[in-house]
Protein backbone atom coordinates (compact mmCIF):
# COMPACT_ATOMS: atom_id res chain seq x y z
CA UNK A 1 0.00 0.00 0.00
CA UNK A 2 1.64 3.18 -1.20
CA UNK A 3 0.43 6.52 0.18
CA UNK A 4 -2.70 4.90 1.61
CA UNK A 5 -3.87 3.62 -1.80
CA UNK A 6 -4.80 -0.04 -2.04
CA UNK A 7 -3.90 -1.49 -5.43
CA UNK A 8 -5.49 -4.68 -6.66
CA UNK A 9 -5.88 -6.90 -9.66
CA UNK A 10 -7.40 -10.18 -10.77
CA UNK A 11 -5.78 -13.21 -9.24
CA UNK A 12 -5.26 -16.21 -11.50
CA UNK A 13 -6.71 -19.13 -9.59
CA UNK A 14 -4.96 -21.61 -11.84
CA UNK A 15 -1.54 -20.18 -10.95
CA UNK A 16 -2.38 -20.46 -7.26
CA UNK A 17 -3.65 -24.03 -7.60
CA UNK A 18 -0.56 -25.05 -9.58
CA UNK A 19 1.56 -23.54 -6.82
CA UNK A 20 3.45 -21.16 -9.11
CA UNK A 21 5.73 -19.75 -6.43
CA UNK A 22 6.98 -16.77 -8.46
CA UNK A 23 3.43 -15.76 -9.37
CA UNK A 24 2.16 -16.19 -5.82
CA UNK A 25 5.00 -14.21 -4.27
CA UNK A 26 4.73 -11.39 -6.82
CA UNK A 27 0.98 -11.17 -6.30
CA UNK A 28 1.43 -11.05 -2.53
CA UNK A 29 4.20 -8.44 -2.68
CA UNK A 30 2.63 -6.11 -5.23
CA UNK A 31 -1.11 -6.08 -4.53
CA UNK A 32 -3.30 -5.39 -1.54
CA UNK A 33 -6.60 -6.47 -3.14
CA UNK A 34 -7.40 -9.72 -4.95
CA UNK A 35 -10.27 -10.06 -7.40
CA UNK A 36 -11.13 -13.55 -8.66
CA UNK A 37 -12.15 -14.09 -12.27
CA UNK A 38 -15.01 -16.61 -12.37
CA UNK A 39 -15.18 -18.30 -8.98
CA UNK A 40 -17.76 -15.92 -7.52
CA UNK A 41 -19.90 -15.35 -10.63
CA UNK A 42 -23.33 -16.88 -10.98
CA UNK A 43 -22.07 -19.61 -13.31
CA UNK A 44 -19.47 -20.59 -10.73
CA UNK A 45 -21.65 -20.47 -7.63
CA UNK A 46 -25.15 -21.66 -8.67
CA UNK A 47 -24.90 -24.01 -11.64
CA UNK A 48 -28.30 -25.49 -10.85
CA UNK A 49 -31.24 -23.64 -9.34
CA UNK A 50 -30.99 -23.29 -5.57
CA UNK A 51 -27.81 -25.39 -5.29
CA UNK A 52 -24.95 -23.18 -4.18
CA UNK A 53 -21.33 -24.20 -4.55
CA UNK A 54 -19.21 -21.51 -2.92
CA UNK A 55 -16.09 -23.54 -2.19
CA UNK A 56 -13.89 -22.07 -4.95
CA UNK A 57 -14.92 -18.51 -4.12
CA UNK A 58 -14.39 -19.11 -0.39
CA UNK A 59 -11.03 -20.81 -1.00
CA UNK A 60 -9.74 -17.77 -2.87
CA UNK A 61 -11.05 -15.48 -0.13
CA UNK A 62 -9.22 -17.55 2.50
CA UNK A 63 -6.07 -17.45 0.37
CA UNK A 64 -6.15 -13.65 0.29
CA UNK A 65 -6.72 -13.52 4.05
CA UNK A 66 -3.69 -15.77 4.59
CA UNK A 67 -1.67 -13.35 2.42
CA UNK A 68 -2.81 -10.36 4.45
CA UNK A 69 -4.74 -9.04 1.45
CA UNK A 70 -8.27 -7.76 0.95
CA UNK A 71 -10.86 -9.55 -1.17
CA UNK A 72 -13.17 -8.07 -3.79
CA UNK A 73 -15.94 -10.41 -4.91
CA UNK A 74 -16.65 -10.32 -8.64
CA UNK A 75 -19.56 -10.32 -9.56
CA UNK A 76 -23.05 -10.90 -8.28
CA UNK A 77 -25.05 -10.02 -11.40
CA UNK A 78 -24.14 -9.88 -15.09
CA UNK A 79 -25.73 -10.65 -18.43
CA UNK A 80 -22.91 -13.10 -19.21
CA UNK A 81 -21.56 -16.30 -17.64
CA UNK A 82 -24.96 -17.33 -16.34
CA UNK A 83 -26.09 -20.98 -16.15
CA UNK A 84 -28.59 -22.22 -18.75
CA UNK A 85 -31.29 -22.89 -16.17
CA UNK A 86 -31.31 -19.13 -15.51
CA UNK A 87 -31.03 -17.86 -19.08
CA UNK A 88 -33.51 -20.36 -20.54
CA UNK A 89 -35.97 -20.37 -17.64
CA UNK A 90 -38.42 -17.84 -19.16
CA UNK A 91 -38.83 -16.19 -15.76
CA UNK A 92 -41.04 -13.14 -15.34
CA UNK A 93 -39.86 -9.96 -13.60
CA UNK A 94 -41.12 -11.02 -10.16
CA UNK A 95 -39.44 -14.41 -10.39
CA UNK A 96 -36.18 -12.85 -11.56
CA UNK A 97 -36.26 -10.40 -8.67
CA UNK A 98 -36.73 -13.26 -6.19
CA UNK A 99 -33.92 -15.28 -7.81
CA UNK A 100 -31.63 -12.26 -7.76
CA UNK A 101 -32.27 -11.54 -4.09
CA UNK A 102 -31.82 -15.18 -3.11
CA UNK A 103 -28.58 -15.45 -5.06
CA UNK A 104 -27.02 -12.23 -3.79
CA UNK A 105 -27.95 -13.01 -0.19
CA UNK A 106 -26.68 -16.60 -0.30
CA UNK A 107 -23.42 -15.78 -2.06
CA UNK A 108 -22.49 -12.72 0.01
CA UNK A 109 -23.39 -14.26 3.35
CA UNK A 110 -22.15 -17.74 2.42
CA UNK A 111 -18.73 -16.52 1.33
CA UNK A 112 -18.32 -14.50 4.49
CA UNK A 113 -19.48 -17.39 6.67
CA UNK A 114 -17.20 -19.82 4.81
CA UNK A 115 -14.22 -17.63 5.71
CA UNK A 116 -15.06 -17.58 9.44
CA UNK A 117 -17.11 -14.37 9.13
CA UNK A 118 -14.18 -12.36 7.79
CA UNK A 119 -15.15 -9.09 6.15
CA UNK A 120 -15.20 -8.94 2.37
CA UNK A 121 -13.79 -5.53 1.42
CA UNK A 122 -16.03 -5.07 -1.60
CA UNK A 123 -18.35 -6.68 -4.14
CA UNK A 124 -18.89 -5.86 -7.78
CA UNK A 125 -22.65 -6.04 -7.51
CA UNK A 126 -23.51 -5.52 -11.19
CA UNK A 127 -21.14 -5.88 -14.11
CA UNK A 128 -21.34 -4.07 -17.46
CA UNK A 129 -25.03 -3.15 -17.70
CA UNK A 130 -24.60 -0.11 -19.97
CA UNK A 131 -24.05 -0.35 -23.71
CA UNK A 132 -24.50 1.41 -27.03
CA UNK A 133 -27.84 0.90 -28.77
CA UNK A 134 -27.15 1.36 -32.46
CA UNK A 135 -30.87 1.33 -33.31
CA UNK A 136 -31.60 4.49 -31.36
CA UNK A 137 -28.00 5.74 -31.35
CA UNK A 138 -27.91 6.19 -27.59
CA UNK A 139 -26.15 4.79 -24.53
CA UNK A 140 -28.35 2.94 -22.06
CA UNK A 141 -29.13 -0.44 -20.58
CA UNK A 142 -28.04 -3.24 -22.88
CA UNK A 143 -29.75 -6.58 -23.24
CA UNK A 144 -28.52 -8.69 -20.35
CA UNK A 145 -29.81 -12.24 -20.42
CA UNK A 146 -31.96 -12.86 -18.41
CA UNK A 147 -32.15 -9.54 -16.57
CA UNK A 148 -32.82 -6.82 -19.08
CA UNK A 149 -35.30 -5.91 -20.47
CA UNK A 150 -37.49 -8.31 -18.42
CA UNK A 151 -36.52 -6.85 -15.02
CA UNK A 152 -35.93 -3.20 -15.83
CA UNK A 153 -34.95 -2.36 -12.22
CA UNK A 154 -32.43 -5.18 -11.88
CA UNK A 155 -29.39 -2.95 -11.28
CA UNK A 156 -31.00 -0.90 -8.53
CA UNK A 157 -32.61 -4.01 -7.04
CA UNK A 158 -29.26 -5.81 -6.96
CA UNK A 159 -27.69 -2.98 -4.97
CA UNK A 160 -30.57 -2.94 -2.49
CA UNK A 161 -30.32 -6.71 -2.02
CA UNK A 162 -26.54 -6.51 -1.61
CA UNK A 163 -26.72 -3.74 0.99
CA UNK A 164 -29.23 -5.77 2.98
CA UNK A 165 -27.07 -8.92 2.71
CA UNK A 166 -23.91 -7.16 3.94
CA UNK A 167 -24.29 -3.67 5.41
CA UNK A 168 -20.49 -3.25 5.73
CA UNK A 169 -19.08 -4.25 2.34
CA UNK A 170 -18.28 -1.60 -0.24
CA UNK A 171 -20.56 -2.06 -3.24
CA UNK A 172 -19.51 -1.28 -6.80
CA UNK A 173 -20.89 -1.08 -10.30
CA UNK A 174 -18.14 -2.47 -12.56
CA UNK A 175 -17.65 -1.50 -16.21
CA UNK A 176 -14.94 -0.64 -18.72
CA UNK A 177 -14.05 2.41 -20.85
CA UNK A 178 -15.67 4.92 -18.52
CA UNK A 179 -12.68 7.04 -17.58
CA UNK A 180 -11.50 7.41 -21.15
CA UNK A 181 -12.94 9.85 -23.64
CA UNK A 182 -16.21 7.88 -23.71
CA UNK A 183 -18.38 10.65 -22.26
CA UNK A 184 -21.63 9.12 -23.48
CA UNK A 185 -21.14 5.88 -21.57
CA UNK A 186 -19.87 7.70 -18.50
CA UNK A 187 -22.93 9.98 -18.53
CA UNK A 188 -25.28 7.00 -18.94
CA UNK A 189 -23.76 5.31 -15.88
CA UNK A 190 -23.99 8.53 -13.89
CA UNK A 191 -27.65 8.97 -14.91
CA UNK A 192 -28.37 5.34 -13.94
CA UNK A 193 -26.86 5.81 -10.47
CA UNK A 194 -28.50 9.20 -9.98
CA UNK A 195 -31.90 7.61 -10.72
CA UNK A 196 -31.58 5.03 -7.91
Amino acid sequence: MAHGILMGTEICTQQVQQNNKIYKQTFKDEYAIAVVENECKWGGTQKSKGNYSLDKCVDMFKYTIANGQHFRGHNLCWGVYNPSWLTKGNFNAGQLSDLLQDHITNVMQGVRKGANNANVLAWDVVNEAIGWDGNIRKWGFKDADPWYPTLKTYVEDAFKFARKADPEAQLFYNDYNIVSSNKGKRDAIYDMAKDF
